[in-house]
């Protein structure tokens, strides 16, 4: 919880596709592993080819977190967003979990973070990095990752996956994710194991956040 640097850490920016930690989130606690998430016109429609879905491919949940975080995928978060239930109240959801985790400053307009109306600050995100090194390991080694296959099936094609983090082959990497819009600019929340050479620590790395937006 210690916060060595700070700079107008409380001031609200658009987070972009930061969201993405958040949509996934919902996804893995809100969606049952064998719904069969179906790509339809709606998820196509959103800005980007990122995933490379292609209309009437069906996925599970855990298939599409691949390009959801790692090349970023609108579709992918947009048919998440849409497969159980309608879609307004998948970023309740996505808002109550925030409000739920003392996000206070953190909003949700859509499950991509390209709507403006997606927003939050250094400090609430500072709360999420927590969050996902307590309780999300898996995936945080998804984002961790530089690339991931999925086979063909009698589903869905062939799809390969690049990721599109520059800290993927970085060893002290843990995860996290980067966004970009040209409202938000940069935007990044990424964890680090930091190595120490202290008797004060019990352990020889310690785990570090760096939050821009």
């Amino acid at each position: 919880g210690d916060i060595y640097l700070e700079y107008n850490s409380n001031k609200v920016y658009p987070i972009a596709s930061l969201s993405k930690l958040f949509t996934a989130i919902i996804a893995i606690h809100n969606i049952a592993e064998d719904k069969k998430i179906i790509i339809d016109d709606r998820a196509l429609e959103s800005f980007g080819e990122a995933g490379h879905l292609v209309l009437g491919e069906k996925f599970s949940y855990k298939e599409l977190l691949y390009p959801l975080l790692l090349e970023s995928s609108n579709d992918a978060a947009e048919a998440l967003a849409s497969s159980t239930m309608v879609y307004s109240e998948f970023i309740k959801l996505m808002n109550k979990f925030a409000k739920d985790n003392s996000m206070y400053y953190t909003s949700f307009g859509d499950a991509s973070g390209l709507s403006s109306l997606n927003k939050s600050n250094a400090g609430d995100l500072f709360i999420l990095a927590k969050y996902l090194y307590k309780n999300e390991k898996e995936l945080l080694s998804i984002t961790r990752l530089s690339d991931f296959t999925l086979s063909t099936t009698t589903e869905h094609n062939f799809h390969h996956f690049i990721s599109i983090n520059p800290f993927t082959p970085y060893e002290p990497f843990i995860g996290g994710k980067t966004g970009r819009t040209q409202e938000a600019k940069e935007s990044m929340v990424s964890l680090f194991n930091y190595s120490v050479n202290s008797k004060q620590f019990s352990t020889s790395t310690i785990p570090i956040a760096v939050i821009i937006l």
